[in-house]
């Protein structure tokens, strides 16, 4: 048997990471319920986005330090 499964729609809600598993991760939507089993490729678009926003915030907390100096 084996072969390729159905298509999955990707989860695009916010949720908490609960768990990693090799490519697989575990996410507890805001609703408490648990998604077991997404593909990790999701995951890292989701980490790479939040790098980018910390980023972000660091940068307009410097600024603003900055700002107060003048």
């Amino acid at each position: 048997a084996g072969g390729r499964t159905t298509y999955k729609q990707p989860y695009a809600e916010p949720a908490i990471f609960t768990e990693i598993r090799g490519n697989k991760v575990s996410l507890r939507t805001r609703e408490g319920k648990i998604l077991t089993d997404v593909h990790g490729q999701a995951a890292e678009m989701t980490l790479a986005l939040l790098k980018k926003l910390l980023i972000i915030i660091r940068i307009s907390m410097i600024l603003n330090q900055l700002l107060l100096l003048v």
